[in-house]
């Protein structure tokens, strides 16, 4: 249920701020009253301010409510967002103010007011009737309901399984059809069935039982279930009660230490993409952060149990929004190797921590607050930021361009460079490589440290997170793990530009923009196209111009600071730059902190692509790659490092059209 001040806050369509609650004591009291939206603001009230849930606490002077403007719409926290034409889908953001101690209004939560007739065009279409009442994800009420789930995917959604294969297997499996598991070797003995995966937190010291050569021969007779910790006790008994006999966890099925270990992992990243794609659906672990904890926890149900209102004879589904982004931030979403596992398999079973998601190609977000799944929203993710759109999604069945195919990319990249690897020199490409070789099949192409051959150059253009930027500059054979040129160099996030047709075509004259003339990438194992890379170089025809600041002002730990002075004069192949030209709107970033000195001898520029507006009479930049030259001797050709992206107004292009057109190596 929602209290009458809720509901009078849904109702209240006029813009500015409301009063939602006078004090602590009317929250409590509503909350005590049954109120689904009360009972939300008051635990994250309770989670934010200690001192809130002493009794009798008075401290929140009032509850706001802001409603969205139209010209507020690419603000981070006041967002609006259309069905179609017709529906709006209203959108509230709560905030508090406390008059001690003082500070400014802290934004609380955001809820969403959904018209039901903006059902998802594919969803469960039956009844799916469930009360989320138990208070654990580990009761048998809430396990049938993930076996309704799978049931009716099965039965109704073909396409969730267009992408598996059934007869494929992987060497080993968990057999579950004796009281005890056992390790199967499936080349000896073929499963008589489908096999779920396990996706799970390894944790930072890792100490449980893992298959070892020397273990090898007693886990295929027996692998007692109080060994293992708690997450794999639980996955087996879910597995199970969901009427499957076959478990893959890489722990257990892959060799971890011993004899023949090195071989056997090599042979499963190979396979790592059939492993995820073929099995039934993924059990994923997203709360804990190591196996320990277990995949069931308590909860509070009445969190879940979400209202309808009626405003105006539309009924209303209530969203509340924080908790969907929140899925986002679970321990298991943190891990860079759990993307393939969320992308890959046809259908994924979150245990989280206060209840089950159901993910598959037929329903995003389905869970026990919501178990249809949630009401569409418009897939308009040009105006919706990425993190309304959460849960796991699949792969397209089909690319029709490489711009598409680079869009789809880029957002791959975007996502994986936000996870942490604890071994990033060695599993920068190779915790990508599965999704890396269906994007290669879907695009018919080669896989170039990083991207697809038919992308390159134009797709080079990222950039590297100021605020996350580490320098990995590879300063042996041993700890090389990238070229230059790719955004697998650097340890935290990256960005790329969305790009259109037209910014391909806006060539300029022949040679404005660099071409790609050939690229040669060295890999550590043959066997897998996708996996480490020794050596990478890439050479392109194109024009290079010496570009050097007349002045490197610097931050207090010697570094250059590109944006201090935007007044700079530039030199371009030592002719100062005329301060007619548009100094103020050159972009520099920096894949690495630069020291001044360092900036002080410049470095070259390399024209890639031209960005083409987006509005009328908005300017078209040109993007250049920032190069620095590698002291090589005298008969070898001219070599470059990557150091970062430089964008200009189109009339500094001018500026190097005398140059010739040449080879440029980059490594």
């Amino acid at each position: 249920m929602v209290c009458a001040t809720c509901l009078a806050m849904f109702q209240n369509t006029r813009e500015g701020r409301h009063t939602f609650q006078e004090t602590f004591k009317d929250l409590v009291a509503s909350v005590i009253g049954g109120c689904w939206v009360c009972t939300i603001i008051s635990v994250k009230l309770q989670q934010e301010f200690e001192v809130l849930t002493e009794e009798g606490s008075d401290q929140v002077n009032h509850v706001q409510l802001l409603w969205p403007r139209s010209e507020c719409s690419l603000l981070d926290e006041t967002l609006y967002y259309y069905f179609d034409e017709e529906y709006f889908i209203r959108t509230a953001n709560i905030y508090v103010s406390l008059r001690k101690p003082a500070m400014a209004i802290k934004y609380l939560a955001q809820f969403h007011l959904i018209p039901q007739i903006a059902k998802s065009p594919v969803t469960f279409q039956h009844n799916l009737k469930y009360t989320p009442e138990l208070p654990t994800t580990g009761s048998g009420e809430v396990l049938d309901l993930a076996s309704r789930w799978l049931e009716l995917c099965i039965r109704d959604h073909e396409w969730c399984s267009r992408d598996r294969d059934a007869d494929w297997v992987p060497p080993r499996l968990l057999d579950l059809t004796d009281q005890m598991p056992r390790l199967l070797l499936c080349e000896k003995e073929r499963p008589k069935g489908p096999y779920v995966a396990l996706s799970y937190c390894w944790g930072p010291h890792p100490t449980f039982l893992k298959l070892t050569s020397e273990n090898l021969e007693r886990m295929c007779l027996q692998v007692p279930l109080n060994d293992l910790p708690l997450a794999f006790q639980h996955a087996v008994d879910i597995t199970k009660r969901l009427g499957i006999n076959y478990l893959w966890i890489d722990s257990l099925c892959i060799l971890q230490s011993g004899k023949g270990s090195s071989e056997d992992w090599r042979k499963h990243l190979t396979e790592m993409r059939l492993v995820c794609s073929n099995c039934l659906f993924c059990i994923a672990v997203a709360h804990a952060p190591d196996p320990s904890a277990g995949c069931f926890t308590s909860r509070n149900t009445a969190l879940l149990n979400v209202p309808e209102i009626n405003l105006n004879g539309t009924k209303y589904t209530i969203v509340h929004a924080n908790r969907f982004r929140e899925r986002q931030k679970t321990p298991l979403a943190t891990r860079a190797w759990v993307l393939q596992e969320r992308m890959l398999p046809p259908r994924v079973l979150t245990f989280d921590k206060d209840q089950l998601f159901w993910d598959c190609s037929g329903v995003e977000n389905a869970c026990e607050s919501y178990p249809f799944g949630l009401p569409a929203y418009p897939k308009q993710k040009d105006k919706i930021p990425s993190d309304l759109l959460p849960g796991p999604f699949s792969l397209p069945t089909s690319i029709s361009s490489d711009i598409d195919g680079y869009e789809i990319w880029r957002h791959i990249i975007t996502d994986y460079c936000q996870r942490s690897l604890t071994y990033p020199f060695k599993d920068k490409f190779v915790a990508l490589s599965g999704i890396a070789e269906r994007m290669a099949q879907l695009l018919a192409d080669s896989f170039t440290a990083g991207f697809f051959t038919r992308t390159l150059p134009w797709c080079l253009m990222w950039r590297a997170s100021r605020s996350d930027q580490r320098d990995v500059r590879p300063g042996s054979i041993e700890t090389y793990r990238a070229p230059s040129w790719s955004w697998a160099k650097v340890d935290g996030r990256v960005y790329f530009p969305m790009r259109r047709e037209e910014d391909l075509t806006a060539r300029g004259s022949p040679g404005d923009f660099a071409m790609l003339k050939d690229a040669h990438v060295t890999l550590v194992d043959n066997s897998n196209p996708f996996g480490k890379v020794g050596y990478a170089t890439l050479t392109l025809w194109g024009r290079t111009a010496f570009a050097r600041p007349k002045s490197t002002p610097a931050d207090a730990s010697g570094m250059w600071d590109p944006d201090f002075d935007p007044d700079v004069v530039w030199f371009i192949d030592g002719t100062p730059v005329d301060t007619a030209i548009d100094v103020e709107d050159i972009q520099i970033s920096m894949d690495v902190p630069m020291k001044a000195r360092e900036a002080a001898q410049g470095f070259h520029l390399c024209p890639i692509v031209a960005e083409t507006a987006f509005a009328p009479n908005a300017p078209v930049q040109w993007e250049a790659l920032i190069l620095t030259r590698v002291q090589t001797s005298p008969h070898k050709a001219q070599m470059f490092t990557r150091v970062g992206v430089w964008s200009a107004p189109p009339n500094w292009l001018k500026l190097i059209k005398g140059v010739r057109v040449r080879e440029i190596t980059i490594i």
